[in-house]
Order: structure tokens, then sequence, then C-alpha cells
């Protein structure tokens, strides 16, 4: 779990701003002007980076070893969901009517708060395992 908490938040902090490019495509008249997605290029540059996103995960996750085989699902289902919208099902990004991208993620964040019983507003603030602060 050590690599886990120190792995992880990097990841998370690069996951947020590419949901927020996936779903705004900022105009010179409308910066939250909402991302259409007819900018073929622009939402598959977004998708590349999703996709090494997701293979870090991966390598994250498999660092645990079956140590918490219910932390284990997140992976599969945030690599399912990626192989759905590379078939062109858009949805499986950051719908909140199917097992997307963005609603597994959240899944895997709030799982890993909980099992190191961090609340979420202590989580930016959070020191890795093993850490300690002098007084």
């Amino acid at each position: 779990m050590r690599r886990v908490h120190a792995e992880f938040p990097p990841l998370n902090r690069a996951f947020g701003p590419l949901m927020t490019r996936w779903q705004l495509r900022p105009t010179r008249d409308d910066p939250l002007a909402f991302n259409d997605h007819t900018d073929l290029r622009y939402d598959d540059r977004i998708l590349r980076e999703l996709g090494r996103l997701s293979e870090q995960l991966g390598e994250v996750m498999a660092s645990l070893d079956g140590e918490l085989p219910r932390l284990e699902v997140h992976h599969p289902r945030i690599a399912d969901a990626l192989g759905r919208v590379l078939h062109g099902h858009l949805a499986w990004v950051d719908s909140p009517e199917v097992a997307s991208m963005n609603i597994v993620w959240i899944q895997l964040h709030e799982d890993l708060l909980s099992t190191l019983g961090i609340r979420r507003r202590q989580a930016r603030d959070q020191k890795p395992l093993g850490c300690c602060t002098r007084s």
C-alpha cells in the first residue's frame, strides 16, 4: 500500500485536468465552451494521454500483488472503459450512466482513501505512509 499511496496522487493530479480537457474545449470567446468532440485531433491527444495514464496506473496497482483483491478490480474496469472509447463509444470516458473511466477512477480513489483512513479533504495534504513530521 505504501507504493500505491505514494504513486497514486501524481496520477490523480494528471487525471483531473484530462477530464476537464475532455469536457471543455475553450475558445477565444468562451473559456468554458463544451467540447463538442468534432476536433478529432484534440480528442485523440487526450485519449493518448488517458491511455498512458491507464498504463501507469496498471503498473502501480500491480505492485499490490494480491494484497488487497478488492482494489485490483478498478484498473481492469478503467482499461475496459478505455477500450470501449477507442472503439468509438465516447460516453465511456466520462458518462455517469456507465462504468466510465471517470466514474471508476473516482471509485478507485475513494477506495484507496477509505483503505488508508484518509478523509477526502485531507488527501491533498496527506504525506505518504511511513513519513513523519517534526513538531
